[in-house]
Order: C-alpha cells, then structure tokens, then sequence
C-alpha cells in the first residue's frame, strides 16, 4: 500500500518526507481523515502542507459555501502577515491606512452628532487585530489619538431677551488602548466661552439657558445641551450634575444603553474663558470581531433595544486601573 509520500512529486515536498508521521501514512488513511472531518476542517487539513494539498485538496471539497468560507477565513486571517478579513468584501485583504474603506462599510463608522471624530469599523478591527495576533497584523491603539481644535460664532434671541452674538470655544481628544483584547475609547470634550458674565449668577438653569444651540453628543443616547425628550429631564441631571462646590458642579454617570461612563463638570475660569464644560468619557467598543458586534452596535446605533449588561462605571474603571500614569 503506497504511502503518501508517493503523492508527492516536487522537490519541495520531497525535503518534507519524515518531518511529520501523518506523512508517513498509507495515502489511503490520510484520504479517510479528510472524509471525516468537517468540510472547514477538511481545508485546513489540506492547506497544512503541499503535500496534503496534492492529496486531498480536490476543487469539490476546497469550494466553501457561506458561513463556511468565512469561517475559514476567519481561521486563516492571523496566519496571513499583512491582510485582515473584510466582512464588506468577504475576503482578505491587504492593510493599507490609506485604502479607504468598501462603500457599504460607511454604514458601519461610529461618527457622534456634534463631533468632529469618526471610526470606521475595519480601523477598529485592525486595532484589535494588533494585540491578538501582533504587529503585523494590524495598527496600535495610538494610531486612534486625535485632537481637535472647536470655534463657533452663534447669533440667537433670548426670551426677553434682546439680540446677542456668543462664541464658544472647545477641544477634543481622543485616547485609544487595548484592554483584555478589548477597544477601549477614552474622549476629553471641553466647551468654553459661554455668554455667562457673572460666576455668582451661575446655576444650572442658567447653564442650561445658554448650552443648547452648541448641543454635541457622548454616545447615541447622551447629548449636552439639550433636554431628554421623553422624560423632560434637564441634560445635567441626566449627566450626574451631584455634587456643587461653590458656584462649581461635578457628578459622573453612565449610559443605560451602551457602554460609555462619563465624568462632568462646570467651572468658573476666569472672565477670559467664561465657563468652562468638561466630559471626559470612557467607551468599551468590544472586541470588534463583527460589525454586529453587541458593543460596537449599542455605540453605533441609536437605539433603546440593546441594554447595557454590565455595570454603571465598568468602563472608567476598567480604563483607570489599566493606565500606567494612574498607577504610578
């Protein structure tokens, strides 16, 4: 009975003859072993070597129906150096920052109204990709750091109030780190520059008179500066405004939805600067291994069908106690 070295015809695979006692095998009992296997184990059988290729990678069994051929693909993606799956094109494809994205991944970018920050989801799966399978394979968190410089000029009409021009000025900056090879997003939103002349006059009613017309949102379901349509509450209630020190006010909180914990404050800077509004958000995006992934879907999508499933502060707290600076 002819084993399977009798299969093998090139130089190459003659060089691996007794490296392997599966080589060693009757061609007819490693021919049984891929009958046996399931059809995605069966490939991956052939593709160990050219020499079980020439036996058993026959067109019938290497063709792949959907889910199989991305399960396949999925197996083979951190054997590849230099290309990630494409769930958009359903194959592999070489890293490229500068390749944009497959038109119908556009459907897939996290992007929050009043913001100047957006994520495509093939960036977010190559950050990920990066600390599970290496360097290689994907981009590091820090490729995600961005800042943004804000400046807007509004003209509005107070009730009883006569005609005033306001600017307000702002930044963001973003912060990206893997944690138990999950993404974490971190975002500092600063605000300042509000028609507010006067600290001793300021409260929260007043703060809320004037924040509005520059309304920027921390997740799908949380603005600032607008007011919860479906219970009426004022948006620093719904922030944690909870604890006032002097004409100051600072409080946390977290959305019920998605997983993004925040801490807020509103402070008297001085009368160059006005008062100054600061979130500084924490996100848990998941693991990123689907675009219908459960976190990256609750981030994404407005919408009140997906509810958190871990605790208020689970986020921040996860990002706090992995960072170097805080632990120093």
């Amino acid at each position: 009975m002819p084993d399977i070295s009798s299969a093998k015809s090139s130089p190459e695979a003659k060089r691996t003859t007794g490296t392997s006692r599966l080589l060693q095998l009757p061609a007819e009992i490693v021919l049984l072993l891929g009958d046996f296997l399931p059809q995605v184990d069966a490939v991956c059988f052939a593709l160990a070597c050219k020499a079980l290729f020439f036996l058993i990678g026959d067109r019938d069994r290497m063709r792949l129906e959907e889910p199989d051929k991305e399960t396949l693909l999925f197996r083979l993606e951190p054997e590849v150096i230099g290309r990630y799956y494409c769930h958009f094109r359903q194959s592999l494809i070489r890293i490229d920052e500068n390749e944009p994205p497959p038109q119908s991944a556009c459907f897939y970018t996290l992007s929050l109204s009043g913001t100047m920050f957006e994520l495509p989801y093939h960036k977010a799966r190559l950050v990920t990709n990066y600390g599970l399978y290496g360097p290689q394979h994907g981009f590091p968190p820090s490729s995600l750091s961005c800042q943004f410089q804000i400046s807007e000029s509004r003209v509005r009409r107070m009730a009883g109030e006569s005609k005033s021009e306001s600017e307000i000025r702002g930044a963001e900056a973003w912060t990206a780190k893997l944690i138990d090879n999950e993404l974490f997003l971190s975002c500092t939103h600063s605000r300042w520059g509000f028609a507010l002349t006067d600290s001793n006059s300021f409260d929260a009613e007043t703060f809320l008179h004037h924040v509005p017309t520059y309304r920027f949102y921390i997740c799908q379901h949380m603005s600032v500066g607008d007011d919860c349509p479906s219970t009426g509450e004022h948006c620093s209630h719904r922030l944690g405004v909870n604890v006032r020190t002097g004409p100051d006010y600072h409080g946390s909180s977290w959305c019920k939805f998605c997983m993004t914990d925040w801490d807020f404050s509103i402070e008297w800077v001085g009368h160059d600067y006005g008062w100054r509004l600061t979130v500084k958000t924490y996100h848990c995006m998941g693991k990123c291994r689907s675009p219908n992934d459960r976190h990256w879907e609750a981030m994404r999508v407005k919408s009140s069908k997906i509810w958190r499933d871990v605790p208020g502060g689970d986020a921040k707290r996860r990002w706090i106690s992995n960072d170097p600076v805080k632990l120093q």
